[in-house]
């Protein structure tokens, strides 16, 4: 069938099939979120906010996103962060919130929170400038994995002399 052309009828036919699947994977998800799994509620939350399966209202998918968070699902801690704030983090809904949810996503290992409050430290955007502060932030992130802030750490210690008792939190 691959490569093949289909009819309009089934192609619609086809497109059904997967429409239900979708909607029995988020009634799946839902079940499990009420069941208490974290990671069933942040599966529920991204497949009824995609548009693939039925659309969740905003405060279900906010409700579920909140319940995967405290769950320590980091995707979940994260999309608070991006959802409210701009890509430089220059203006927060909540500067507070942003920073709370960054911080638990790092002590769940999060190399990409760890180098976002590497930023945030280096930058003094919604936390006070320290350099050490971030060096230790970019140095955690950097043995969670991230190339990105091994590089930042190494630009940092370039200039500055590091001390070693800052623990990145």
């Amino acid at each position: 069938m691959l490569g093949e052309k289909i009819t309009e009828k089934e192609s619609m036919t086809l497109t059904d099939k997967v429409n239900d699947h979708y909607n029995k994977a988020l009634s799946f998800y839902l079940k499990g979120a009420e069941e208490g799994s974290a990671i069933s509620a942040w599966k529920a939350a991204s497949l009824g906010s995609s548009g693939m399966a039925a659309q969740l209202s905003d405060e279900k998918i906010k409700t579920l996103t909140l319940q995967a968070a405290r769950g320590n699902v980091i995707d979940a801690q994260m999309s608070f962060v991006f959802d409210n704030c701009n890509a430089q983090y220059t203006e927060c809904k909540d500067d507070e919130l942003a920073i709370f949810w960054i911080k638990k996503a790092i002590k769940n290992k999060s190399n990409i929170a760890a180098n976002i409050l590497g930023f945030l430290y280096e930058h003094g955007r919604l936390v006070d400038k320290n350099i050490n502060m971030a060096i230790s932030c970019y140095k955690l992130s950097s043995e969670l994995g991230s190339n990105e802030a091994k590089k930042n750490m190494i630009r940092l210690l370039n200039n500055k002399t590091y001390s070693q008792t800052d623990i990145c939190e």
